[in-house]
């Protein structure tokens, strides 16, 4: 089912001429005085479960997409991240949204390094990779877009031009284009910098290219709330600010760039807003493409294969389980790192789909140019839902070995860690879906799975801390044919 971390708040507010009505997680409607009002959350249930498809196991996911800069880009050259995507990062709020919600998938990266706002409208937005202009996003297929522009014009500016009306303007046209198309946007507030960020380009003082941010958000804030059913505005910059009104270190990388902690924040904030234009889907798998084929994946009896040394590091397995929770089928491991390398350790499990007809005789089948997909809701904790201590990365990947060598892979996580990236400070939980790829081998040239050969869902978990005991549950194990 899909479900998000959403301790922090809970309750969103939606917008209702004359009043001010709040709707709580389980779908009850409130006003200010946390009087329910309108239908009961029994009521909302009873009247959903009538809708079409509404607690189908299988449902088709909201399609997500970035438009934007380096804050936007999820890491692939062309804007169909699958195929083009080894690994598709997770630490950007365009991608983390979209996992956070739980019944979504990122499909679509408009995103473009270095690009200014006052490129949006350009043929050959390409930022020296590929062109990504926003005439093709318009064009392409998705639900959500996710707009994070305008910093770059700011950063490479003296301070005083372009002026925060000028760059308005721009943030606007980009909006209106693409509600014209029929999408939801998700328009967030130009995240600020630090203070030391803010001066690496351009001429001018921090203080001035921070007030033209701030007058931008405002402009922006007023604009998007003209479009109620179409559009929110996402009032991130604030929460990402420290006392001195600069970026706070605890969330960004550099500066500029957003780490961990500051991208699961500010994707559970539009994630939320998200959920005020439309509601949450409820089911178990959630694949872009085929609906009705099989999940290769035995979850009477899932084939597991775990690497406890030769990654980095080394782990104990203090367990592995298989079950039924929340409404869906999970497998758990329980770990322990015993020993670090280099100030780190990663454990790696594979979960095998039963394609494999090379040494095997296998329930499924795949052919040469099938197109497949990994997902699972990944639950990375201390065991009893606290953050676990030390994690510091978490990679999703379905990779497909060739009995004759070589195969296919892509990640949902970026597998290397940048030194610069600080530790997880709260639990990891997200649906983590893999970019597609097309296998060129068919089932006859897979080998039964273990993690040397086969198909198989592959999860890293990285941890600077040995001794502490840490729960991996991935929900709702998938690998399928999507097209």
């Amino acid at each position: 089912m899909a479900r998000r971390d959403e301790t922090a708040r809970g309750i969103t507010q939606r917008e209702r001429p004359g009043t001010v009505v709040w709707r709580g997680r389980d779908g009850t409607q409130m006003d200010g005085s946390g009087t329910t009002i309108g239908l009961t959350a029994t009521q909302v249930t009873a009247t959903q479960a009538l809708v079409s498809g509404y607690g189908k196991p299988v449902q088709a996911p909201y399609l997500w997409a970035s438009f934007g800069d380096s804050r936007a880009n999820t890491n692939s050259a062309n804007p169909d991240v699958s195929g083009h995507a080894a690994s598709l990062s997770a630490v950007k709020a365009s991608w983390m949204a979209a996992a956070r919600r739980g019944d979504s998938e990122f499909t679509l990266n408009y995103g473009v390094s270095g690009d200014p706002a006052s490129n949006w409208s350009a043929g050959t937005r390409n930022g020296g990779v590929t062109t990504k202009p926003l005439s093709g996003l318009v064009a392409a297929t998705c639900d959500f877009v996710h707009v994070q522009y305008g910093v770059n014009d700011i950063l490479t500016g003296n301070g005083t031009t372009p002026t925060a009306a000028t760059i308005a303007g721009y943030l606007q046209a980009t909006v209106l284009e693409i509600i014209k198309a029929g999408k939801y946007v998700l328009f967030e507030s130009i995240m600020p910098c630090s203070a030391a960020g803010w001066v690496t380009a351009g001429s001018g003082t921090a203080a001035q290219k921070q007030a033209i941010a701030d007058a931008v958000n405002a402009a922006m804030q007023s604009f998007c709330g003209s479009f109620p059913s179409a559009v929110r505005y996402v009032d991130t910059a604030a929460v990402l600010k420290d006392g001195t009104g600069y970026a706070s270190a605890s969330l960004f990388a550099d500066g500029i760039h957003l780490n961990n902690d500051g991208a699961m924040l500010c994707g559970d904030l539009i994630a939320d807003a998200s959920e005020q234009l439309v509601p949450l889907r409820r089911g178990i798998w959630f694949p872009s493409g085929i609906q009705t084929g099989p999940n290769f994946i035995d979850l009477a009896a899932p084939a597991i294969t775990n690497i406890l040394t030769g990654v980095a590091g080394t782990f104990t397995l203090n367990s592995q389980t298989s079950g039924w929770a929340d409404g869906m089928p999970y497998v758990e491991w329980i770990i322990t790192a015993a020993t670090l390398s280099s100030g780190e350790a990663t454990f790696w499990t594979a979960v095998g789909a039963d394609v494999g007809a090379f040494g095997g005789t296998p329930r499924y089948s795949v052919a040469a140019s099938d197109v497949l997909q990994g997902q699972c809701r990944l639950l990375v904790d201390d065991g009893a839902g606290g953050v676990a201590s030390g994690l510091r990365n978490v990679v999703v990947r379905q990779r497909c070995y060739y009995q004759a060598g070589g195969g296919v892979y892509a990640d949902a996580g970026s597998y290397a860690v940048p030194s610069t990236q600080a530790l997880l400070t709260q639990k990891f939980d997200q649906l983590m879906t893999a970019p597609r790829v097309t296998t060129t081998a068919a089932s006859a040239g897979i080998e039964p799975p273990t993690h040397a050969k086969g198909y198989a869902l592959h999860i890293f978990v990285s941890v600077s801390q040995a001794g502490v005991p840490i729960r991996i549950r991935a929900y709702a194990p998938s690998l399928r044919k999507a097209a």
